[in-house]
């Protein structure tokens, strides 16, 4: 299924570049050896050429766990899986394209600094188990006076390569994971390929403001705050956030929400008190909804319980008027 394997794409580049947001944590002024060592996974998935077969594990609307198989190649910091590609490097910012279109994920373009994890998380290291056969160092972060870990990763301890990162929710259950069970021996890559810039429909362009009707809080939930901001050719905003660990993309499109063109298997839900649909996805979850003229769609891995003070970070009121809004709104479904 294209959609479904388009999504496993979002996740297990995601987890190789440790959710995109890792090079903040190396701006803590006191990073310690648990963000050094998540500061040094984006360089060895750009040093390193590898292929192997991951499994991708999430907990979907029904409360169980799904998980699918896929073959990855790594290749000059061109990560591909199943048709699609994840440009990992060697500068920062990530994009990931699709067959005629590519989307960025992050890019430190606008210099806006991304917060240190250790402002939210307390970082711990352990020696880990062998994931596909490769022995690791575990690093374990969790929000302060919470019972059980938000999430660990487990760090090849020869290369510096991610080979599993693991989510849970505050009562300690797996509910999103990515992890290796086949991994060739890594070698060393030749120049990576430098990031080619977006082309066709969903190419964005960063931009220092936003247009009105459009909003870009700088901070938003707990400890997010906003280090990207994205024009597509289309006119719809997409806005990156990070608390230094995990991130939130919120696609901003004018328009009215046509409710009966969304995917199939979302959820109605009220959250902050405006009716969403939210989709749980294999590299996370999705939830649109509109307001004010505007349709917002935020997707992200970060945890269910951070997705209200996202809604809530911006205008409520229900929207009328402007054309119904679909096309756009759906990009992040479309793979």
């Amino acid at each position: 299924m294209r959609l479904r394997a388009g999504l496993c794409c979002l996740a297990v580049a995601g987890m190789l570049a440790v959710a995109c947001a890792i090079p903040g944590v190396g701006a803590s002024t006191d990073p310690g050896r648990g963000a050094q060592l998540l500061d040094g996974v984006r360089g060895a998935v750009t040093g390193h050429d590898f292929e192997g077969v991951m499994v991708v594990q999430w907990s979907g609307s029904d409360g169980k766990l799904h998980r699918q198989t896929v073959p990855v190649r790594n290749e000059d910091g061109q990560l591909s899986v199943r048709g699609m590609a994840a440009t990992v490097g060697p500068g920062p910012s990530e994009v990931v394209h699709g067959n005629d279109h590519a989307l960025v994920m992050w890019s430190e373009a606008e210099d806006r600094a991304v917060p240190a994890a250790s402002r939210k998380y307390h970082l711990t290291v352990a020696s880990g188990p062998h994931v596909a056969g490769r022995s690791t160092t575990v690093v374990e972060a969790r929000v302060g006076g919470a019972k059980h870990a938000s999430a660990r990763y487990y760090i090849d301890t020869e290369t510096g390569l991610l080979l599993r990162s693991q989510q849970f929710d505050p009562t300690g259950r797996l509910v999103r994971g990515v992890s290796f069970v086949e991994i060739s021996d890594p070698v060393a890559a030749a120049a990576p390929n430098t990031t080619a810039a977006p082309s066709g429909a969903y190419a964005a362009r960063a931009t220092s403001s936003v247009p009105k009707p459009f909003h870009a809080p700088a901070r938003a939930g707990r400890g997010y705050a906003l280090v990207g901001r994205y024009v597509l050719p289309s006119g719809t905003v997409q806005l990156f956030y990070s608390d230094g660990l995990f991130d939130v993309s919120v696609f901003q499109q004018k328009g009215r929400l046509d409710w009966s063109g969304l995917p199939r298997g979302g959820v109605d839900t009220r959250v902050a008190g405006r009716t969403a649909r939210q989709y749980v996805i294999p590299g996370g979850r999705a939830l649109v909804w509109d307001a004010r003229g505007v349709v917002y769609t935020c997707v992200t891995d970060a945890p269910q319980a951070d997705l209200a003070g996202f809604v809530g970070a911006f205008p409520s009121d229900n929207g009328s008027g402007w054309d119904h809004a679909v096309g756009v709104v759906l990009a992040p479904f479309s793979w």
